[in-house]
């Protein structure tokens, strides 16, 4: 479980896709992060709205927050965030509902000595308003950030959400935890679900 020493990301969305860092919590009460890379600068400051992510072999966890105070030095950053309340990411929090949506899939993966932007096209097969299930030709493993862009199938209009991979299933389906939206996506994507839902007879287990 989350500790004093534990390694935790700390995320927010950019008009890019999702920035990470990587960070070892100091203290709980109050909740301070210091950076574990000097070359991976915070870059963020108090005020701003973050999700922290905390991955193990057998459990994710996610909690939104926002920093309460930032401070950087040569050795690295030192951030003091809002009191933290764990939610598990591998538990659907709501029920899913079939879905026809298309859209695109990004995800940033490590490649030698440079960060590597992997882009695909995706379909979602269901849906609710803290994720889906999704195929795409990408190679995503349980863990993986994503930046999901889905088109609304009413105006066209693009929406940008950002989830963790939750479970991955042979050939190229990925089970995603959503945990943070970018500006009115979470609104439009629960309006999109209530209008599916209304016209769905079932939801899916």
């Amino acid at each position: 479980m989350v500790r004093t020493g534990s390694t935790v990301l700390i995320v927010n969305s950019t008009p890019s896709g999702a920035a990470r860092r990587t960070g070892k919590i100091l203290s709980v009460n109050p909740f301070l992060i210091e950076g574990l890379n000097a070359d991976q600068p915070l870059g963020l400051q108090a005020g701003e709205r973050v999700s922290l992510i905390y991955s193990s072999p057998d459990l994710q966890l996610h909690s939104p927050s926002t920093i309460v105070d930032a401070k950087s030095g040569p050795d690295g950053w030192l951030a003091e965030l809002q009191p933290i309340d764990w939610t598990e990411l591998e538990r659907r929090r709501a029920i899913r509902y079939p879905a026809s949506l298309e859209g695109d899939i990004s995800v940033v993966l490590e490649a030698g000595s440079a960060p590597q932007i992997i882009s695909a096209p995706l379909k979602i097969e269901n849906i609710s308003e803290t994720g889906c299930f999704l195929t795409a030709q990408v190679p995503l493993i349980r863990g993986d950030l994503v930046s999901i862009a889905l088109t609304d199938p009413l105006t066209s209009g693009c929406h940008k959400l950002f989830g963790i991979v939750a479970r991955a299933v042979e050939p190229n389906g990925y089970g995603v935890e959503f945990f943070d939206y970018s500006q009115n996506s979470h609104a439009w994507l629960a309006d999109l679900v209530e209008s599916i839902k209304t016209h769905s007879s079932r939801g899916v287990a």
